[in-house]
């Protein structure tokens, strides 16, 4: 099970998704953070905190990893790999309970 999260994992940041998916995060986040003026600017805020981080990084999660996950089952159902993920009988819930978590979460290990 561990050989095939690592396997996900490094397919997932091997790939051009994966830079996309961590640019954008460290971006707006760098953004909001740094940058633009408001209550989640650590300069402006009176004292070094990240509260603005926990507070804004789940929002961001709630709309990168959706997007992630829809583009890896589409290429698994390209590939012709969809049948564990379709599979009625439960006969492959074993491999696709592997392969989620590396999905839902890229950093859960």
């Amino acid at each position: 099970m561990i050989a095939l999260w690592k396997k996900e994992l490094v397919t997932f940041f091997s790939s051009l998704t994966g830079a996309l998916v961590m640019a954008v995060f460290l971006v707006i986040t760098g953004l909001f953070l740094w940058i633009i003026p408001g209550n989640f600017n650590i300069l402006f805020g009176g004292y070094a905190n990240l509260d603005g981080l926990f507070y804004m990084a789940p929002w961001l999660y709630l709309f990168l990893v959706p997007a992630i996950t829809m583009r890896l089952f589409s290429d698994e159902k390209k590939i012709g790999h969809s049948g564990i993920i379709d599979d009625p009988s439960g006969a492959g819930l074993a491999d696709c309970y592997r392969k989620i978590p590396c999905r839902i979460h890229p950093c859960s290990s």
